[in-house]
């Protein structure tokens, strides 16, 4: 039992730094011990991290018969957090598969109840924040600008990257959206900024997503593509096969070349050979001359090129290849 309750932030911090299979096998361990001992109350939070892994990696609809579960048992437990974990999550699923519509519907309301009853903080339930995506596709410009502005406000009253990094993404794509290219710019260059300050490969992903997608908008091409393919890399590493969709579909309408998925550059043949030799990332920046964040981000590089996902298999690949 103290296993099962001892997990949920354990499998929430994987799930943060992007260590999906290892916040799944928390999930199923933690649903299999409730489940034997018919446990509602920790069934619930291993039911929901199990489907908020599968959303992130594309294998969830908003309809799937796990999540309609979960909605039912916490309304009727009178669970007011969780339900909005759970409907949060619903909306995430909608914005994967593309259907800004679906998103409004069911975060709109969420957003309004949510601020009526005083949970203010973005971290709690960050999904929620999908919202601010959904308004800008469905053209609601001024309504998402309001929402935005609100959080941002938050995010410096109590210093929270999250919040201001993810309203700067927003206000770049409002920005955007009437125009304003150099105004977007500017505002997607104070996202990556609020990026540094928290691990979030995911997020900072769907932030190069919206800078690669605006510029591809102004006709800055390259650069579009620098920052898509960036972002397609991120998400392939994870896993996210639905987003990794999306960048890679941005990045043809660029008119370039995609990405070779094997034909790393020599600086990410030296970082894998080395990595493959049991090297730590602080290890093959000291023999390379390199800072750490470089080599983890040539690394995620070798990874989407290569169509690996961890150390073990980079490691078998490097081995089958030579």
């Amino acid at each position: 039992m103290t296993r099962t309750v001892d997990t949920w932030p354990m499998r929430r911090n994987h799930v943060i730094a992007g260590d999906w299979p290892r916040a799944e096998r928390l999930a199923d361990d933690a649903l299999r011990g409730a489940c034997r001992l018919a446990w509602r109350g920790a069934i619930n939070p291993a039911l929901w991290s199990a489907c908020q892994v599968k959303a992130y990696l594309g294998e969830l609809q908003a309809d799937d018969p796990a999540l309609a579960e979960l909605a039912v048992a916490v309304r009727k437990l009178g669970l007011v957090p969780a339900e909005f974990a759970v409907r949060s999550l619903i909306g995430f699923v909608a914005l994967s598969h593309g259907d800004a519509a679906a998103v409004h519907a069911e975060l709109g309301p969420l957003l309004d109840r949510m601020s009526q009853l005083g949970f203010r903080e973005p971290m709690w339930c960050p999904l929620a924040w999908c919202e601010l995506d959904a308004l800008v596709e469905v053209g609601e410009l001024t309504q998402a600008a309001v929402v935005t502005e609100d959080l941002h406000r938050f995010g410096i009253r109590m210093d929270r990257p999250f919040a201001l990094a993810t309203a700067a993404r927003c206000r770049g794509r409002i920005a955007a959206a009437r125009g304003d290219f150099d105004t977007a710019t500017a505002d997607f260059d104070a996202a990556m900024a609020q990026h540094e300050r928290f691990d979030w490969p995911f997020e900072r992903a769907r932030t190069l997503l919206a800078v690669g997608a605006v510029r591809r908008r102004a006709k800055r091409k390259r650069a579009a593509r620098d920052a898509l393919g960036d972002a397609m890399a991120v998400f392939s590493r994870l896993g996210a096969r639905l987003w990794a969709a999306k960048a890679e579909s941005e990045l043809a309408r660029t008119g370039g070349r995609t990405p070779n998925t094997g034909d790393l550059t020599a600086t990410e043949r030296r970082v894998a050979a080395l990595v493959s030799q049991g090297h730590t990332n602080a290890e093959v920046a000291g023999l390379l001359f390199l800072s750490v964040k470089t080599v983890a981000a040539h690394l995620t590089h070798v990874y989407a090129k290569l169509g690996v996902r961890s150390r073990t298999e980079l490691v078998r690949h490097v081995r089958d290849t030579t």
